[in-house]
């Protein structure tokens, strides 16, 4: 198997409760960095090509950048993001306001999966 274009997936899935309230996302944005490209915040039933279109630029030229998905939940507020730091490390978030099923963003949540290319 050749080892360019090989992803090397490290998963790493981290839960992080919110006692607060969640920022989702300055944690988006904190995993990309100061210099990330900000490709944008895509509403729930939104076009989101533009922001795919930032992304999949973004991380051909190795840049860092972050982009965030709202997601339709059943009871509650429900995001996705990505983001790529500059020494290349991907992370996928999830955002819950609350997994238990209370509705809103009474009681957030945010998983993280970490893949490291190789």
């Amino acid at each position: 198997m050749p080892q360019r274009g090989v992803w090397l997936l490290v998963l790493s899935i981290a839960t992080l409760s919110c006692k607060g309230g969640c920022d989702f996302v300055d944690a988006v944005a904190g995993r990309a960095g100061a210099q990330a490209v900000d490709c944008g915040h895509v509403q729930l039933n939104a076009n989101a090509t533009a922001v795919n279109a930032c992304v999949q630029r973004s991380f051909d030229d190795g840049k860092p950048f972050y982009a965030i998905y709202e997601r339709m939940g059943l009871d509650s507020h429900v995001a996705s993001g990505i983001s790529r730091s500059t020494d290349g490390t991907v992370t996928i978030l999830s955002y819950d306001g609350d997994p238990g099923g209370g509705g809103g963003d009474g009681q957030p949540v945010i998983d993280a999966q970490v893949c490291e290319g190789a």
